[in-house]
């Protein structure tokens, strides 16, 4: 096992197989000052770092606060882009929740919706992979758990954590404990690391590359119970 301290942080890249609806929208996005108020979140986001799903829609945050301002200009990409590939254009709010959908007929063929973030300002990567330099030191047990949930899905596809995350989880014991996940290896990792008792383990369907790469050589890892 690597320690954490020698791992580079992982830097996002352009996804190479978007939807072509959802990279035609933030490339209208780009380059102009209201795109500097819009945080990328979700499948679209994550597909920055790893591509491991398709999707059609937008999620985002505001960086700050919500704007009539960025809200018109969002709206404005969208009904051009409506105009260039024959859509209808439909806007839905709910909540703090802004939706801005592209229609062909009555079937969804893009959307962004736009979120009011409850831990506060954050950038790309944290939307991502949500730990650089962000204290996670206020949020209640639920959030904690999903902020877990979200480390360790991702810590499962290769992405190995930040060494502020390594400390973070130190102390959430309890979050670990009230809200396992069993058939996450990252999760038994974690619990091993720190020396907590462990858990019952699920059924992972995800093969880490060196237990594939002992299989097909042959070989036993003496040290595969302690991950």
């Amino acid at each position: 096992m690597h320690h954490p301290a020698t791992m580079q942080p992982l830097q996002p890249t352009t996804p190479k197989n978007l939807n072509p609806l959802a990279r035609e929208l933030l490339e209208s996005f780009a380059g102009h000052a209201e795109a500097a108020e819009i945080v990328l979140g979700g499948g679209v986001a994550l597909s920055h770092y790893l591509e491991y799903r398709d999707t059609v829609d937008v999620d985002a945050w505001w960086r700050q606060e919500r704007s009539a301002e960025i809200v018109r200009f969002a709206e404005q990409c969208m009904m051009e882009m409506a105009a260039r590939h024959g859509l209808n254009f439909r806007r839905r709010t709910w909540g703090e929740t802004e939706s801005l959908e592209l229609l062909r007929g009555s079937q969804k063929q893009c959307g962004v919706y736009f979120y009011r973030s409850k831990i506060g300002p954050i950038i790309l990567d944290h939307s991502v992979y949500t730990n650089r330099g962000y204290a996670q030191c206020d949020l209640n047990p639920e959030e904690r758990a999903d902020y877990v949930r979200h480390v360790c899905s991702v810590f499962d596809c290769g992405i190995f954590p930040e060494e502020t995350d390594w400390q973070t989880f130190a102390g959430w014991k309890d979050v670990f404990d009230r809200f396992p996940i069993a058939d996450s290896p990252a999760y038994h990792t974690f619990r091993h690391w720190y020396r907590w008792e462990p858990t019952t383990r699920g059924t992972c369907r995800i093969m880490p590359d060196w237990k594939a790469a002992d299989l097909r050589e042959g070989r036993t890892d003496p040290c595969e119970e302690m991950v």
